[in-house]
């Protein structure tokens, strides 16, 4: 184990954040849906226009985009994401999640929705919350139905931060 973290040891100093937000209603708390009226595709497309140096990421339809600081994608059931670029301090990482809310939630506001950071789906049902369309969570999904036990859940009904953190030693 000592020669794979050795392997992996950098003296860049970085870290980068990624943090999933349940988008849902201010009222019910429950889930948005993607192609609702008002929805989570209305959210990036919102999002987009407060950054015009945006490149949106399209599948079969709006899913992300990208910005210099961060990148904002969708999870399976429309959790959003901002994953923020290698930053050199959890100030500068902090900074721009802010700025990121500062834009995110008087969007949310006026739709009457909130952002939720939490592990699990709060009220809605998993077996009720569409998926993105998106290919590969597509597939991922009949997979699931075959195998397992709790992928759907996890798809659906789960979101999470990642902090990954280089190391000099």
């Amino acid at each position: 184990m000592i020669e794979y973290f050795a392997a992996g040891s950098t003296d860049k100093k970085r870290l980068g954040v990624e943090l999933e937000h349940f988008i849902v209603s201010g009222i019910t708390q429950e889930a948005v849906d993607y192609s609702a009226s008002g929805g989570i595709r209305t959210i990036l497309s919102m999002m987009m226009e407060q950054y015009p140096e945006a490149v949106a990421y399209f599948e079969d339809d709006l899913l992300g985009f990208e910005v210099p600081e961060f990148t904002v994608t969708l999870e399976p059931a429309s959790q959003l994401e901002i994953s923020i670029r290698p930053t050199s301090s959890v100030a500068e990482a902090a900074r721009i999640y802010r700025s990121f809310r500062d834009k995110l939630d008087p969007i949310l506001a006026r739709l009457g929705l909130e952002p939720v950071t939490a592990g699990c789906q709060p009220v809605s049902r998993v077996k009720e919350l569409n998926m993105i369309p998106k290919k590969r969570y597509g597939l991922m999904n009949d997979h699931f139905k075959i195998t397992g036990t709790g992928g759907m859940e996890m798809m659906r009904g789960t979101s999470s931060m990642k902090v990954s953190i280089d190391y000099a030693s």
